[in-house]
């Protein structure tokens, strides 16, 4: 089953393609409505979606080796085209690769090709391109992990800064930003960058995915919110606007008709000079105060009222007048002043200022409802867009639960499993365990073979200390716990005795390791029941001191013999050598020598059995001095050849010094022997170190050893080769390999017939 990991920058990779097909089908077909260029969403470009195409194809295939080259190529390809377009941007000239696509598309739109992506969008790809490139080498995953960091932190903020700010000024430049849909796009290839199987960092928990989850549910909420709190609020703003322009309409027209009905009332008052036409002169003034009111806070509307105020002012200055001139001079000099030019143009000039406030605010107004459209419009796409969102983030979160569900249900039942398999280990182990607490010794659980061997009830024994069922004595138990003390927490191999049920001792070897369970700190310890072995370890002792004295007592007894025949023997042949015959000579020769070799024998089997009774001494052993000394008498056995012992910077030793030279003694003497039927006899002597031990080596240039036989070597007069070839008792070897497991350590050898032997043995450090 795939992680998500490994499905998240698959889908990623797929949904980049799958958009940017889309969008070159779309400009293939001069399809606008697909492409958004109708809305305020803006539009990816033809040659971003070329680049995320490319992209989603490296990212898909770049985990897999054998499409290396090819994921390589499609980056360069990516590289090399935002790199262009960076170049037409910095140095104001055109490549023609804006509309080397779009060959049918070759307009201008706000200054920009039609086919080029912008500039922030050509950064960004041109990173992206680069850290894609570069992610197979781990060396630089760091690197590339906070490179991601900052490309998707930048893109989030173009988006923020894109639903914020268009949703104020209600108009994306659609051909100089980067579109909605493009930055979608660039987000998901990063979050399917970083989640690239060849970058390596800690998965997220269930609970941080969760976390994540909700985090993202809540930003979307609060978009939502602020997204309708600003449309209600631009709604609001609109309805008062549009009150106040509709007001200052109504307004405008009222002040003309109260002017021309105030013209009417002095001119009748000129006439008849009635003072009942002249209730409704201040009228102009009200009007103007009203239309005043409508204006607050519009400062270029506000300049032309206070333009029109000027105008009313003087209207009704030039009212005064008249009226004034009537009552002073009569009705031919107020009636020539009424029809004067002056009122004629203060009038003119009220009605022309008023047409044009009024066309102004019927254009505001016009302006207004088609902001109203925009914004309504443009909040209905974002609304849909985080719609559609929390719908894919709450399907996605269903699936997240549910795998993590169906994980957390099959790690349940591994874990039962588990559970089951190590009771079934634990209690069916053949070595008696128990786990206990520290503090108070409580027993947590025992296995079936620690009730067999204890012969307590398991269930007399779970919850109760030690020392209420009395199985270790209190001196055996602070023996054991100074022991955990001395070797931290743990110790093997302990030798104590234990009381059974039936009031039976037993002898234990007795292993112990501290553990924390179910939050406290408990021992988990195992025993074996030593009690029969050690008997029989005393019987076999005392078998081989019985067959020590018994080797000795027949090895010293049968000297004496020796020692008579070998010196009636030499008498026979001193005294009456010449009267035996050559046949009875060389019968005494033959019973003289085989003495002599029984007599070796015995000294060897002597040897032998001291080494079974002599103790070690372990000492640093300079092993460069200790070969110093045995060269020469090691060449004694080559037969008079060219002996050449090579020896350098040899390992110092830790053992017993007398018997280490035994072993080399028999090596060298060997290793010299077998090599005296060559014409030149080579012995070579090395050491090195191999984790805890030193291991020596001897290797000569002699007749070798069938391989076969090697499990010979070393047992007591065994012999590969015959006297007649080379002499020796066969007990050497066993000697060697004595004092080296003695030691602790191991002997062994390799060889070919004709070819050599090497005898290696080890010793512990």
């Amino acid at each position: 089953m795939m992680t998500i990991k490994a499905q998240l920058y698959r889908y990623s990779a797929i949904f980049t393609i799958a958009v940017s097909v889309f969008v070159l089908i779309s400009w293939i077909f001069d399809l606008p409505q697909l492409q958004f260029l109708s809305s305020g969403l803006g539009v990816m470009k033809f040659n971003a979606a070329v680049c995320f195409c490319l992209l989603g194809f490296s990212l898909l295939l770049h985990a897999k080796a054998r499409y290396k080259v090819i994921t390589s190529v499609l980056l360069l390809a990516v590289f090399l085209m935002s790199i262009a377009t960076a170049t037409e941007y910095f140095f104001l000239i055109d490549l023609g690769i804006d509309h080397y696509f779009v060959k049918e598309f070759i307009i201008n739109f706000d200054n920009v090709p039609l086919g080029r992506m912008s500039l922030q969008l050509t950064m960004l790809i041109f990173i992206l391109s680069i850290l894609l490139f570069f992610i197979r080498f781990k060396k630089v995953n760091q690197h590339i992990e906070f490179a991601l960091s900052f490309l998707i932190v930048i893109s989030i903020a173009i988006f923020l800064d894109f639903i914020f700010n268009a949703n104020e000024t209600g108009y994306l430049p659609t051909f100089s930003q980067i579109s909605l849909s493009t930055v979608i796009v660039f987000i998901v290839l990063c979050l399917g960058t970083f989640s690239s199987p060849l970058i390596f960092y800690d998965k997220f928990s269930f609970l941080k995915k969760l976390n994540l989850g909700v985090g993202i549910l809540l930003v979307c909420f609060l978009l939502l919110y602020y997204i309708f709190s600003k449309t209600n609020k631009g709604v609001l703003e609109s309805k008062d606007v549009i009150q106040n322009t509709e007001e200052m309409i109504v307004a405008s027209a009222t002040l003309l008709a109260v002017i021309n009905e105030s013209e009417v009332n002095t001119f009748q008052y000129v006439i008849s000079e009635d003072p009942s036409n002249l209730i409704e002169k201040d009228a102009p003034v009200f009007v103007m105060n009203r239309i005043k009111k409508t204006t607050d806070g519009n400062q270029e509307a506000h300049r032309s009222i206070m333009e029109l105020e000027k105008l009313v002012v003087q209207h009704a200055q030039f009212r005064e007048n008249v009226i004034s001139t009537r009552q002073r001079k009569g009705f031919e000099s107020a009636r020539n002043l009424l029809i004067s030019e002056q009122g004629k143009l203060i009038k003119s000039r009220i009605k022309v200022l008023v047409h044009t406030i009024q066309e102004n605010e019927y254009h505001s107004l016009d302006e207004r409802r088609l902001l109203n459209i925009n914004r309504a419009k443009h909040s209905g796409e974002l609304i849909l867009f985080f719609e559609i969102l929390i719908v894919i983030s709450v399907i996605i979160s269903y699936f997240v639960i549910r795998r993590n569900f169906k994980l957390k249900r099959k790690a349940q039942k591994l874990l039962e499993k588990s559970n089951e398999r190590f009771f079934k280990i634990f209690n069916f182990n053949p070595i008696a365990m128990a786990i206990t607490t520290v503090e108070e010794g409580r027993f947590i659980f025992v296995n079936d073979f620690y009730c067999q061997e204890t012969g307590h009830k398991r269930e007399n024994l779970i919850g109760k200390a030690s020392d209420d069922v009395n199985i270790i004595t209190t001196a055996e138990k602070l023996k054991v716990r100074d022991s955990i003390k001395t070797h931290g927490g743990e110790d093997k191999d302990v030798e104590i005795k234990i009381n059974r049920a039936d009031g039976v001792v037993m002898t234990v070897l007795f292993s112990v390791q501290t553990i924390f369970i179910d939050k406290q700190d408990c021992f988990i310890y195992a025993f074996v029941d030593i009690t029969d072995r050690n008997k029989t370890r005393e019987k076999l002792e005392e078998v081989n001191k019985e067959l020590d004295s018994f080797t000795y007592s027949v090895s010293h007894d049968l000297r004496a013999p020796l020692r008579a025949i070998a010196g009636y023997t030499k008498i026979l042949h001193e005294d009456y050598g010449d009267k035996i015959d050559e046949d009875g000579r060389h019968f005494m020769d033959v019973i003289s020598k085989n003495a002599i070799k029984m007599g070796q024998l015995i000294d060897d089997l002597l040897a032998f059995s001291r080494l079974g009774r002599q103790n070690i001494v372990l000492v640093p052993v300079d092993m460069v001095k200790m070969i110093d000394s045995l060269i020469e008498d090691a060449k004694l056995f080559s037969n008079g050849k060219e002996t050449q012992i090579i020896y350098n910077d040899l390992l110092d030793l830790k053992g017993d010094g007398s018997m280490l030279k035994v072993v080399m003694t028999n090596l060298l003497s060997n290793a010299v022997k077998y090599s005296s039927k060559k014409e030149a006899i080579t012995i070579e002597i090395g050491s090195y170190a191999e984790e805890n031990n030193i291991i020596y080596f001897v290797k000569d240039n002699g007749v070798g050893f069938d391989m076969a036989y090697s499990d010979k070597l070393f047992g007591v007069f065994q012999r590969l080769h015959s006297m007649a070839e080379f002499e020796g008792t066969g007990v050497g070897l066993a000697i060697v390999h004595r004092i080296i497991t003695k030691h602790g350590g191991k002997i062994w050898a390799e060889s070919k017939p004709d070819e050599g032997a090497t005898f290696y043995f080890s010793l512990p450090k």
